[in-house]
């Protein structure tokens, strides 16, 4: 078995095949970018007034401004104005060459086609610079980064119509187990439902993945052998369970006689022992744990780094979040513990119901802890560093955001 840091490390190490597509950036969203893109043009591109209000060359408390016209937001107008005179200008409007401030218009007297100024103006006032906001040259987004809404509002700012992505990552995921039904089904007394698939599908959709559930295999080497077979034109394949030592863990021997190249056997780590991560030609393998809160909690742990790494993308470390411990915490560990609680901006709370067969865990709770076989308690009120689950930046509770 492998410690979890040397596993992450040799996650991180991965060199993933190069596929790319070019794409219309509206389309790019959570795609990682394969290139990256500088800026063309500078923004603003020329000088602009940065509210409603009147242009002027020079401030002067006394003198009054004679109104020469008007400049609207989008207009290729040319004013060239003197030390007395002033032109209405919009937001976003072209700033005349010879104007050097711009005065709100709430802050002059209008009288008789001249406006007074109320107050005092300095150079430069109210008006953007050219390349205030972006420079040429600045860099829009690196290869390797993900693409958001943001990115592409200043993509289309550089008439940027398409952009090489990677390609989204291809994930199969089977089950294993004659003993487990499909959710659709009806199930008899002494059966139970495949929650683990639905949750993996579910887990790499928002991950941006391009998943499809294969099916359910038999509880035989050959039909384990097969679904395989039908998945190795996928980037990757993931399934829970037949890793242990079970006389019924049939799909550690399937991946065996399909000469799978192992990376990870076992992971020195509490709960999910029994992973297995590994190659079969071009197509990753992730065996997670059959329990499943084991197998979604490593799936954080783990798959979800693997996840990044196969998709190109340079944000392959785990977000952490130091908060305080909202009771006190004791355990003894023979291996690394993932413990889980719930976050609620400002302690973290963890949790009580932890079993590895549970289905809930995950559902009450929204991060967790990495506990060494050195810390053996943690008190209230101590920091703790936790790795969020799904953070949305979002929550449930009212509070103030006012600093």
């Amino acid at each position: 078995m492998i410690e979890p840091n040397k596993v992450l490390k040799q996650i991180q190490s991965i060199k993933p095949k190069q596929k790319t597509s070019q794409i219309d950036i509206i389309d790019a969203t959570n795609q990682i970018s394969a290139t990256t893109i500088k800026a063309s043009i500078n923004l603003p591109r020329f000088r602009t007034s940065a509210m409603d209000g009147y242009a002027i060359s020079i401030y002067n408390k006394k003198q009054k401004y004679e109104i020469k016209g008007r400049i609207l937001s989008g207009e290729d107008k040319s004013f060239d104005i003197n030390s007395s005179q002033t032109v209405k200008i919009m937001t976003g409007a072209k700033v005349p060459d010879s104007a050097c401030i711009v005065v709100p218009i709430e802050d002059v007297e209008l009288s008789n086609n001249h406006i007074k100024l109320k107050k005092k103006f300095d150079v430069g006032q109210n008006i953007r610079t050219v390349g205030e906001d972006i420079k040429q040259g600045d860099i829009v987004i690196k290869q390797n980064e993900c693409i958001n809404f943001a990115t592409i509002c200043v993509l289309a700012s550089q008439g940027v119509k398409d952009i090489e992505v990677y390609d989204r990552l291809k994930v199969a995921i089977f089950a294993s187990g004659e003993e487990l039904k499909n959710y659709q089904e009806s199930i008899k007394p002494h059966q139970i439902y495949n929650s683990n698939s639905p949750s993996l599908v579910a887990r790499c959709k928002e991950l941006n993945c391009d998943v499809k559930f294969i099916g359910t295999s038999k509880d035989d080497i050959k039909s384990i052998e097969d679904i395989v077979k039908q998945s190795l034109d996928f980037d990757i394949i993931i399934t829970s369970g037949g890793a242990s030592v079970g006389d019924a863990d049939w799909t550690k021997k399937a991946f065996e006689n399909l000469n799978m190249n192992m990376l990870v056997e076992g992971i020195k780590i509490k709960p999910g022992k029994p992973t297995m991560i590994g190659k079969i030609g071009e197509t990753y393998v992730l065996n997670l744990p059959g329990n499943p809160f084991a197998m979604q909690i490593i799936f954080e742990m783990f798959g979800t780094i693997l996840i990044e790494v196969l998709k190109h993308s340079s944000a392959i470390y785990h977000k952490i979040i130091k908060t305080k411990l909202k009771e006190n915490f004791s355990h003894k560990a023979k291996y690394t513990t993932l413990l889980p609680g719930y976050f609620d901006g400002e302690n973290f709370n963890a949790a009580t119901k932890k079993l590895p067969g549970m289905v809930s865990v995950l559902n009450n709770n929204n991060s967790f802890a990495v506990i060494n076989t050195n810390t053996q308690t943690i008190k209230k009120n101590q920091d703790i560093n936790i790795i969020p689950i799904n953070h949305k930046e979002f929550s449930t509770t009212k509070k103030s955001f006012e600093n």
